[in-house]
């Protein structure tokens, strides 16, 4: 199940390292662009050159990092390409579009098969062949990337499901799977294992996940915490203490769907995975590995999300980042901003200009 935050959980009490700016008397080597001081824990950045080709900040833990040339994500089928995008493999860009298998044609992964299409195994032949609709009772899944867009797996591997509409679930119903305490089958996106690990078979719904805590969420250690929710026995759903990108050796909470900051990212979100377009995209862009589909298909929204899906998972990080670590260490979310900000501004200025 595709998890929402991609952010490290910390088991401890934290020992935050410091991140700051290079300062005047650092002679840098040119292509390094955050120095690493062992003896004091400390990270020194300083963004890379715009003149040369390697412009992106490659983060090391524990060691320097070095500007390297922005790596490229493979396209995958049905996304625009050119001469200079490789798709991904084994697809072929024909017509400024990557392409894959047709129905029937033999397959060993989803990538082989092209948009509305995914890899199915029976008989030991694997071929291409139609994604599974909503509410099938006859085709039965085993994973998300089986079901039409729209729709994701309520089964496993070993206990095979139906494919169900996202957010499809209400709050306390059953659901087959819950990693990481998420499952966007689940209105709210979030789950609980039912019997507190007695039965990992009986997960259900969460209810609103909201930090307890006073904002912005400082943290020591394991304290971040949604409200309790007690209509399932005063369970809650666990935060993430995550050292930020900052000189005061501060962690921070991770955000919930339902907090204020992240509202907003998580209404886009469903609005995307519910919409028409994804229906255009591969089975494997429906979630955020890859941006290009939802571009490609024109959608509105496009910019916004994406802003904001770096906005929200890298949040911990930027809190109180000063603005040399966050635009050298947390480069896609400034990225992003920049785009949608000037996206903004076109549409604001196209209301100025309608006025005189």
């Amino acid at each position: 199940m595709f998890v929402l935050f991609l952010l490290s959980t910390v088991h401890a009490s934290l020992n935050c390292p410091k991140y700051t700016c290079k300062t005047d008397s650092q002679a840098f080597n040119p292509e390094t662009c955050v120095y690493y001081k062992n003896s004091t824990n400390t990270y020194y950045a300083h963004e890379c050159s715009k003149s040369s080709n390697h412009t992106y900040c490659d983060v090391t833990n524990n060691a320097n990092s070095t500007c390297i040339t922005k790596p490229v994500i493979g396209r995958l089928p049905g996304e625009t390409c050119n001469v200079n995008i490789t798709c991904a493999s084994p697809g072929r860009c024909e017509y400024n579009k990557c392409t894959s298998g047709i129905k029937d044609s033999n397959c060993t992964d989803n990538l082989d098969c092209g948009v509305g299409l995914y890899c199915k195994t029976e008989g030991g032949i694997s071929t291409c062949q139609d994604l599974i609709k909503a509410w099938d009772l006859v085709n039965l899944c085993t994973n998300d990337f089986q079901c039409q867009l729209n729709s994701s797996c309520n089964g496993t591997a070993t206990k095979p499901g139906i494919c169900i509409g996202y957010f499809n679930i209400t709050r306390y119903e059953w659901v087959a799977t819950c990693e990481n305490f998420q499952n966007l089958l689940c209105e709210t996106g979030y789950c609980v294992n039912d019997t507190k690990g007695i039965d990992n078979s009986n997960y259900k719904c969460f209810g609103d996940a909201q930090n307890n805590r006073a904002k912005p969420y400082t943290c020591k250690h394991e304290d971040c915490r949604s409200f309790e929710d007690k209509n399932l026995e005063s369970q809650y759903i666990p935060g993430d203490c995550i050292c930020g990108y900052n000189d005061e050796r501060v962690g921070v909470c991770n955000l919930f769907n339902q907090d204020e900051k992240a509202q907003s990212y998580f209404t886009l979100l469903n609005n995307w995975l519910t919409g028409e377009k994804i229906s255009r995209c591969h089975t494997n862009a429906r979630f955020t590995a890859s941006f290009t589909c939802m571009k490609d298909v024109g959608w509105s929204d496009a910019d916004e999300l994406i802003y904001k899906y770096y906005k929200i998972t890298q949040y911990p990080y930027r809190y109180f980042a000063k603005d040399c670590v966050y635009e050298t260490m947390l480069q896609e979310y400034k990225e992003f901003k920049d785009i949608y900000d000037w996206a903004v501004s076109l549409m604001v200025s196209g209301v100025v200009i309608s006025l005189f």
